[in-house]
């Protein structure tokens, strides 16, 4: 199936899409199987609404609706996600995930401080009543290969306790000259019966990420004479000695208690563990158009960083009756602190300023020197971000065809650190956000809605001072219409939201990166985003499955005058499958499109300024085949990337591009039992 019955993503209540006051989508196993989608980052990249920004071989960051997406859960779970450093919630792999639900706008009656951008739910697998298993083999371009095991089931003749368990292997080259690629998962999760009405849960899951040889930042766009550069898409600067290596742990357990009056409280404790050790070199300047040279380091760093992560929720949920009604409600407390520490260790020519340049790095035996190190910690930051939360929402059943929710959440927020060599505080207490929700059923199968919400997000980015941001503040609008179709087999909806903030901030594109690479930012006010969004996801019949999505939308700042230009505001996307009649009945063949809008910047070259850099609107088409030899047993292929298109997935920051993927291909077996 590419839909799913219920979510509670958005408002903490077990609710369908058609109840859920606010635009939804969730991605599910099945097609993140048809489309090869073995990464959080490539499965977010197919959902409504979201674009993925890729920086270089190992940092991404999300954005909907023209704003960065801040916050990633796992089971409900946030995790602050700071895109200067790759902590690998973007590289977790999607063997560990029954599905992806994602809310589009504000979020914050579950979520907290954020931006009205979207949350992204990553919902752990869980175990099954009866044994089942599944392995898999695939093998893929640029040398890749790649080996599974997924197991469930009872661990007792009862079935009182249930386990399951998930591993993978994956190694593999890139496009990019010598970049190569390491990451294996594991995931264990047991559930115990305590009695008839009381779940015990328990479950860890580790990944190691390893790279290469990868690059950090992108390719100049300027030659020094102000022509752009045309570099070949393997193109890389990356030393021989460059790397980086993530290890992410998250380990949680939960009780949950069924009570007689049909009522249900769960408790939730998580602990998360990250570390992450690299060597980089970024590069700086303009090279020469005849020889390529006049490159030189920006920075080379030895960087040891690290983040921990307690959280405990609380909720309690359940039925009441009012007004000879029945109606749901669920309360909740929550409290998070995460603690942080990044040191850097500069390159000993880098504090004496007498690195040398990079030389043509086109070449194919190039390489950089490794450097001394610094023995001493050069620069860095550290510090924690703490949260305390409750929150009460309830759905009231007004009369049949009318359902209000209502709800608020107040948050207590405070920060310490030290941002290179910067403070870095913020407090801010009971900060109240409201929620309210109402939906009209105008026929047994369709629904119109209307949603509004406050905004509240301490910044955690500076400006060119290096001084704390203010307080992002504002309010979001949603309207909608959405609807079941072909026997609940599929859901379409179409919504309209505008959002209104202040304190917005936007990229200062020509001041120069901090020490860790970071942009620095500025704040407006009177910023204002509207827009549309569709979406139809399921199965048209028994053999026809599809999932589209189109996002339009425009922000503007008081004047009138477009916002966030470097980030697409028009996405189409695409995904179907058909399995064939009769005979044929073992082949499924399918494919889709990705499309996004033209993007653009001003930026300051070498020889004139505010510059027009621009990337046109661009498709990208990828196919599938999957033959089922027999019930347990399939092949599947998938071609990424059909006509071999030539686009970057970042241009312009740091005066820079990323390229994105050639073609690409890869085979999946897949055994089931």
């Amino acid at each position: 199936m590419y839909n799913t019955s219920s979510m509670s993503t958005a408002t903490g209540l077990n609710l369908s899409a058609r109840e859920t006051p606010q635009s939804v989508s969730v991605l599910t196993k099945q097609r993140m199987l048809d489309q090869d989608l073995k990464n959080v980052t490539s499965a977010v990249d197919n959902i409504t609404g979201i674009s993925v920004r890729q920086s270089d071989s190992d940092r991404f960051s999300f954005t909907s609706r023209g704003m960065r997406i801040k916050n990633i859960l796992r089971d409900g779970v946030a995790t602050y996600y700071d895109t200067r450093f790759n902590y690998g919630d973007n590289l977790l792999d999607t063997i560990l995930f029954d599905r992806i639900e994602v809310v589009r706008g504000a979020a914050g009656l579950m979520v907290g401080p954020g931006q009205p951008s979207a949350v992204i739910n990553l919902i752990r697998k869980r175990p099954t009543r009866d044994f089942r298993g599944e392995v898999m083999m695939a093998v893929g371009s640029w040398d890749k290969w790649r080996t599974g095991l997924d197991l469930s089931g009872p661990l007792n003749a009862a079935g009182t306790v249930r386990g399951r368990f998930i591993t993978a292997y994956q190694r593999n080259n890139a496009f990019i000259d010598r970049e190569q690629h390491e990451r294996y998962p594991f995931y264990g999760i047991v559930e115990i019966d305590l009695t008839a009405n009381t779940l015990l849960t328990i479950g860890a899951d580790y990944q190691f990420n390893h790279t290469r040889q990868g690059m950090f930042g992108g390719l100049p766009i300027f030659f020094s004479d102000g022509s752009k550069t045309d570099y070949k898409r393997h193109t890389s600067y990356a030393p021989d000695w460059a790397f980086s290596k993530v290890r992410s742990f998250s380990m949680f357990t939960s009780l949950q208690h069924q009570f007689a009056n049909n009522w249900s409280m769960k408790g939730t404790f998580t602990y998360d563990n990250n570390t992450l050790d690299q060597k980089v070199l970024w590069a700086t300047g303009y090279p020469n158009p005849n020889n390529n040279q006049g490159m030189y380091p920006g920075s080379m760093t030895l960087i040891d960083g690290s983040r921990r992560q307690t959280s405990f929720d609380l909720q309690l949920n359940g039925d009441y009756g009012l007004f000879s009604r029945t109606h749901h409600a669920s309360f909740g407390i929550n409290y998070q602190k995460q603690h942080f520490q990044n040191d850097y260790y500069s390159a000993l020519c880098m504090l004496k300023k007498t690195c040398k340049s990079l030389g043509d790095f086109r070449q194919s035996n190039w390489n950089y020197p490794q450097p001394s190190w610094s023995k001493s910690r050069t620069y860095g930051s550290k510090g924690y971000i703490e949260q305390t939360a409750g929150y009460a929402v309830t759905q009231l059943s007004l009369m049949d065809p009318v359902t209000l929710i209502l709800g608020g959440r107040l948050t207590s927020w405070k920060t310490r650190g030290d941002d290179f060599n910067q403070p870095k505080n913020g407090s801010y207490s009971d900060q109240f956000v409201p929620y309210g929700g109402l939906i009209y059923d105008i026929a047994p199968d369709i629904s119109i809605y209307g949603s509004y919400t406050q905004i509240f997000d301490p910044e955690s980015r500076v400006d060119r001072n290096g001084q704390l941001l203010k307080p992002v503040s504002g309010e979001n609008f949603e309207l909608g219409i959405k609807g079941i179709a072909m026997d609940n087999s599929v859901d379409y909806s179409l919504a309209l939201f505008e959002i209104r903030q202040n304190n917005f901030t936007q990229l200062d594109s020509n001041a120069p990166p901090r020490p860790d690479g970071s942009r620095v930012y500025y704040a407006i006010d009177g910023v204002k985003t509207r827009g549309f969004e569709v979406e139809v996801s399921g199965q048209l019949t028994d053999d026809w499955k599809i999932y589209a999505g189109y996002t339009q939308f425009r922000g503007t700042d008081r004047d009138g005058k477009r916002i966030n230009r470097e980030i697409p505001n028009r996405l189409f996307k695409l995904f179907t499958t058909y399995t064939l009649p009769g005979a044929m009945s073992n082949l499924t063949i399918g494919g889709g499109v990705n499309w996004q809008g033209s993007t653009w910047q001003l930026l300051d070259g070498p020889v004139k300024k505010q510059v027009k850099v621009e990337q046109a609107s661009f498709a990208v088409v990828n196919l599938m085949g999957r033959y089922q030899f027999t019930p347990a047993l399939s092949l599947t292929v998938n071609l990424n990337n059909l006509f071999d298109k030539t686009y970057y997935t970042q241009f312009g920051d740091y005066k820079q591009y990323y390229y994105g993927a050639p073609r690409n291909i890869e085979a999946t077996l897949n055994y089931q039992f």
